[in-house]
């Protein structure tokens, strides 16, 4: 007999062969771990079923039926139908359907007992179950009260190919516990091997909820001890950074044409006591798309500039490395300050780097603004004091932490994308996160409102009349494969719609395919005013800054996830008109309509990152997922018994308060 270790490659499974073995690949399966790793999306538990079919009808429980005929075959649309007549216990006659049988793979005959699960409906008079699954009466006995794992599935790898997998793995493995022994001993946490079985195969719901909670507190205690230590790693860092009082910060504040808000200010504060701690910082900006974080960017590269030393604002995409430049620039001459400031990104020709990287190396101060093209130039820096993340969330942690590695800089990680504050705390701690909540006082609320693809003529008529007052306005696309065509808009599509609809509007598309120099001259002109209407993918999720811009429409809106359509947002409302966003949602399912019932309620990117958080995982949200080290498939971190119990048992093992 074999015995599988956890780090084999999936394929060496008893009766995992090549083809299932790319299908396992495709949902993320590559060994054995991951494969008892890959949980059960939901369970059916087998009920006691029904004896009358008037009642499975409306309660939808598996029924008892008795055979009362022969099965025949007949050709449908080109497939094969197989039938049989049934009969309740109380005589009630039903017709049972299964598609795609050629034969009765069931070996059930006239008068045989079953019981039959599937969909009971009624038509033309007659009464029908359509492709039941089929148990004989002793066997479905035996699994009344038991839960059975269903998982996500491709069309080639089904449920009962996962689970058997599973199974056999489950037969003879080596499995090591990941938790500490002295968490074990503590919590009194079983066997991971005996985890798995509970929740793979377990025989009572009571024993899947035990495999559940022990399974979720395993995955989170992980998460947070490895965060915990990278957090006490870059804090017991003793700083070297001398921060000397800065004039220059005041000369900013003055020139200012707009009053900092409340948040702004405490965020400066805190930022400013952090520098002159003992032991280097890290710290959490979290505020709203349009809430100010850029500025409170501005003034903490400025204090390291004027300190003598340098400092680094990293930035996604190329777009925002720009616009941060650009603006630093704007407010730096406006204030009549003397900086240096440099932006480096994938564009930065040879001859630029090197004059760049020689400053560095020299130890001048300097400011560098620009993307992951910064990273490359790690080993340039001699005193990087400050280094600023925006959008932490799409940077690896691996990536962070090359910046962070030589000169051991204080961090300030800024997202608009909120976490839920029971994590921050367990994260960060009581006093190292900063929330920026109120927006600049001369900005509108957007107002919001939801469509269907049915309603773009009023789409149309209202964008007509916004540009008719000197307005402009966003349509966004998603990014489509060619084999996603149904129902779904693209770009050149929706630029054809509104030149027939809306004759004399200027209006320009770009997508990830247009040529860069085009693309380029396109958003340009956009911010110019040259062009009314952009029609875009999601490269204007973040960075494009057009005050006048002051409808956004999200075509297919369905198709994005809360955070994005919060981003997406964020393009309007800079400006002191009212601005609005319409989110066409061309599917109008349950779950579509809920999250546009999220969107359209509030402009709170704090409540938008909750409900996101619910939907699609925490590891890209922290920033975690890029590093392939997390993905929570269990842990439920809005559980805040769970995070409280697992934050003490961290700190509890680390031994620190």
């Amino acid at each position: 007999m074999h015995t599988y270790k956890e780090y084999d490659d999936v394929g060496v499974i008893k009766g995992v062969g090549k083809k299932k073995v790319e299908q396992f690949n495709k949902k993320k399966v590559f060994t054995v771990s991951d494969l008892l790793k890959y949980y059960p999306r939901s369970y059916k538990v087998f009920e006691e079923p029904e004896k009358n079919y008037y009642d499975a009808l409306k309660s939808g429980k598996p029924l008892i039926a008795v055979v009362s005929g022969t099965e025949k075959f007949e050709r449908k649309s080109g497939k094969m139908v197989m039938k049989v007549i049934c009969k309740d216990s109380e005589g009630n006659s039903f017709m049972a359907t299964w598609f795609n049988f050629a034969y009765n793979p069931f070996g059930f005959t006239n008068g045989s007992i079953l019981v039959l699960d599937g969909k009971c409906s009624q038509a033309y008079g007659y009464n029908f179950i359509t492709h039941p699954q089929v148990y004989r009466i002793s066997e479905y006995e035996e699994l009344i009260g038991k839960p059975v794992p269903t998982y996500s599935q491709t069309a080639k790898l089904k449920t009962n190919i996962i689970h058997n997998a599973i199974l056999e793995a489950l037969s003879d493995v080596d499995v090591e516990n990941s938790l500490p022994k002295e968490i074990i001993e503590k919590r009194n946490i079983p066997d991971m091997l005996e985890l798995y079985n509970k929740e793979h195969n377990p025989n009572t719901i009571d024993e899947l909820y035990e495999a559940d909670n022990y399974l979720s507190y395993e995955e989170l205690f992980l998460f947070m001890l490895e965060l915990k230590k990278r957090q006490l790693g870059i804090k017991k860092e003793k700083n070297k950074y001398k921060f000397s009082s800065c004039l220059d910060v005041i000369k900013l504040h003055k020139s200012l044409p707009f009053e900092l808000t409340k948040g702004q200010i405490s965020t400066l504060s805190a930022i400013e006591t952090d520098l002159n701690g003992e032991t280097v910082s890290s710290r959490l900006v979290q505020g709203d798309v349009g809430s100010g974080k850029t500025i409170v960017a501005i003034f903490a590269l400025l204090m390291a500039y004027n300190s003598g030393y340098q400092s680094v604002l990293l930035a996604p995409t190329e777009v925002l490395a720009t616009q941060h430049y650009e603006e630093a620039i704007k407010l730096f001459e406006k204030a009549d300050i003397n900086c240096d400031v440099e932006l480096v990104n994938g564009k930065t020709s040879k001859e630029d780097k090197d004059r760049i990287t020689t400053k560095l190396a020299n130890g001048k101060p300097l400011i560098v603004i620009g993307t992951h093209a910064v990273i490359n130039m790690a080993d340039e820096f001699t005193t990087l004091s400050i280094l600023i993340i925006d959008e932490q969330h799409k940077f690896g942690v691996e990536q962070r932490e090359t910046l962070a590695k030589k000169c051991k800089p204080h961090v300030i990680n800024m997202t608009a994308t909120p976490i839920p504050r029971t994590l921050t705390l367990a994260l960060y701690g009581n006093g190292s996160v900063s929330e920026i909540r109120e927006l600049p006082a001369d900005r509108k609320p957007i107002r919001n409102c939801k469509i269907t693809n049915e309603d773009f003529d009023k789409v149309f008529n209202f964008i007509s009349k916004e540009v008719e007052k000197g307005r402009q306005a966003y349509f966004v696309c998603p990014v489509i494969e060619e084999s996603e065509m149904d129902g779904l808009y693209e770009v050149d599509t929706i630029v054809s719609m509104i030149k027939k609809n809306c004759p004399g509007i200027n209006v320009a598309g770009v997508h990830g395919k247009s040529d860069a120099k085009y693309r380029e001259c396109v958003m340009q002109d956009y911010k110019n005013g040259d062009i009314d209407v952009l029609v875009s993918t999601t490269v204007i999720e973040v960075g494009v800054n057009v005050p006048n811009a002051t409808v956004m429409v999200v075509v297919n809106a369905e198709r994005f996830g809360l955070a994005t359509l919060h981003q997406l947002r964020g393009r309007v409302g800079r400006g002191s008109e009212q601005s609005y966003c319409i989110f066409i949602d061309c599917l109008n399912s349950d779950k579509s309509q809920r999250r546009m019932e999220v969107i359209t309620s509030t402009n709170s990117g704090f409540e938008i990152s909750e409900a996101d958080l619910r939907e699609r995982g925490a590891g890209e949200l922290l920033g975690t997922k890029q590093s392939g080290d997390w993905n929570f498939k269990k842990a439920d971190i809005f559980n805040k018994e769970l995070v409280k119990t697992v934050t003490e048992d961290v700190n509890w093992y680390l031994g620190v308060g």
